[in-house]
């Protein structure tokens, strides 16, 4: 169940957004997620549905639905993760986009996606 986030604007007036993201129903399984082009940096955290913390796996390849990739990152439960990806995809004709998975049932990942910071 891929999650596109490509159309995601900043809100309220700042460099950054906020999105929450269904996460496969199967645990280990994972979400690919596409962010906004704008996007220099995500912070990621999971949460079950029933809001408390999860563990979760962050992978720059993968399959959507399928096991997470065996190159990933783990993300300890109640720990937010954070990356830049102002590179990914950008010189090459892939999609930049990435995979989230979390070990509970019924899981979401908290997205931040923030605006390369340009110095004034």
């Amino acid at each position: 169940m891929a999650v596109d986030h490509s159309a995601v604007q900043p809100q309220g007036g700042t460099t950054s957004a906020i999105k929450v993201a269904t996460l496969d129903a199967t645990p280990a399984n994972s979400t690919e997620i596409t962010p906004p082009p704008w996007a220099a940096r995500v912070t990621v955290r999971f949460k079950t549905s029933a809001d408390a913390n999860d563990d979760g796996h962050f992978a720059f390849e993968g399959t959507d639905g399928a096991a997470i990739d065996a190159d990933h990152f783990p993300i300890a439960s109640g720990e937010a993760f954070s990356i830049s990806t102002a590179l990914v995809g950008r010189n090459l004709d892939a999609s930049p986009t990435f995979y989230l998975t979390a070990t509970g049932v019924s899981s979401v990942a908290h997205i931040v996606y923030e605006r390369e910071s340009r110095g004034t």
